[in-house]
């Protein structure tokens, strides 16, 4: 099962946005990496003090934006086949314009199921 965290620089930024004292910035980018699980394939739980993904293997840019429900967002992007090369995904992260995390998720570790368009999903439901 995937588990979720919101990292505290996101935290911040909401609480803020809720002073009136910022705006949130937009999600733009989706980090993929393949450190979500340990050595024996354990999912790791992410920790609201992470700053990057424990091991990042690339970025791509938010192809679209679909609302879910009232409380989510879908975000899609590419990636095109054979650009995983062999690898595996096992953590993912939304990345806002300022270049911080805004969500962070782990999972078992996936790859045939990415070479294409795909959708991440922030939800606060």
């Amino acid at each position: 099962m995937a588990k979720v965290a919101v990292p505290n620089i996101a935290k911040e930024k909401m609480a803020g946005a809720r002073a009136g004292k910022r705006t949130l910035p937009a999600i733009v980018q989706i980090a993929f990496g393949d450190g979500g699980v340990d050595e024996a394939g354990v999912v790791q739980m992410p920790l609201p003090t992470m700053t990057e993904l424990n091991h990042e293997l690339f970025r791509k840019n938010v192809d679209s934006i679909e609302p879910v429900g009232r409380l989510g967002y879908k975000y899609g992007y590419t990636i095109a086949e054979g650009e995983l090369q062999g690898k595996s995904i096992s953590e993912v992260a939304l990345i806002d314009a300022e270049g911080d995390l805004a969500s962070i998720e782990m999972f078992k570790p996936r790859a045939d199921d990415l070479d294409s368009t795909y959708y991440i999903i922030d939800d606060f439901s």
